[in-house]
């Protein structure tokens, strides 16, 4: 036994702060934003990301998101039965870069509108799903105001689609929805970005793929297109030059160089666009 001689030191409580860090998968600076189609067709999950067997990374998603909704979405609350999550994420992958339609959706899934946006709510939260929000501006026009629906993670959108290789991707109606979900995901996932996304629409058919905003400024309007023609409609370009942002910006999956259109629009290469105009802490940053 050992014997403690002399006064007992008080005991010393220390307030500790914490601070939550939401984590994405991988971003283009870090896999090397010349590997960004890579990036694209495989996802951001390390595993999924280094695989290179499509068989063996359609088994990881599989399984991956078999016990996501078995296991973790029930821990976190969801209230549906894994059968129900499974039918829903399906669903939800067909209706990816869309503006969502609750009535249309609780009708194909046999629930009510309050229903699926509780189910919608868990989805965004743990990470699954992004339902961008429109922008509204001071206009006399008719906007859409309802939100779009991008999964966070293009290797879960393409296994949920079926899709298998990177040809397969490319003859798929939704490659240029997958797209569009990728370039707005990578942008608004990048930790040095202090801007809020946003996508604005007119009944009328105009749209703006991403408006960046810091408060109420309009800090850059981006266009988003994988492939053919660089040139944007007389509407698109009426729209992006009726917000006074400091840049306007079409990112192209198909050029091979930057170059500037004459209604003030600079078109970027992806690789480009992700190295320069996005990374906050480059001297050259679009923001």
């Amino acid at each position: 036994m050992v014997k403690y001689f002399g006064k007992i030191p008080p005991l010393r409580l220390h307030r500790i702060r914490i601070a939550y860090a939401e984590l994405s998968g991988f971003l283009p600076s870090e896999v090397g934003v010349e590997n960004w189609k890579k990036l694209w067709f495989r996802g951001g999950y390390p595993n999924a990301f280094l695989q290179d067997n499509n068989e063996l990374r359609k088994d990881w998603f599989e399984n991956y998101i078999n016990t996501y909704v078995q296991r973790d979405l029930p821990l976190l609350g969801m209230p549906s039965e894994p059968g129900v999550t499974i039918r829903l994420l399906y669903m939800l992958a067909h209706l990816s870069g869309k503006i969502l339609n609750m009535s249309t959706l609780s009708r194909s899934m046999g629930l009510s509108v309050n229903t699926i946006k509780k189910y919608l709510y868990f989805l965004e939260n743990a990470g699954i799903i992004r339902l961008l929000q429109p922008w509204f501006a001071n206009s006399a026009k008719r906007l859409v105001k309802n939100p779009k629906l991008y999964f966070r993670d293009n290797g879960i959108l393409h296994f949920l689609l079926g899709i298998t290789g990177e040809q397969d991707l490319l003859k798929h109606p939704s490659c240029g929805a997958s797209f569009e979900g990728f370039i707005i995901e990578k942008t608004l996932s990048n930790p040095t970005l202090d801007l809020q996304g946003y996508f604005y629409s007119e009944h009328s058919g105009g749209e703006i793929d991403l408006i960046l905003v810091r408060g109420i400024e309009v800090v850059c309007t981006i266009e988003i297109k994988l492939g053919g023609s660089n040139n944007l409609s007389k509407v698109s370009k009426v729209l992006h030059q009726s917000f006074s942002a400091a840049s306007r910006i079409l990112v192209s999956g198909e050029t091979n160089k930057n170059m500037q259109l004459a209604h003030n629009m600079e078109i970027m290469t992806v690789a480009h666009y992700f190295s320069n105009a996005l990374e906050g802490t480059s001297k050259n940053s679009t923001f």
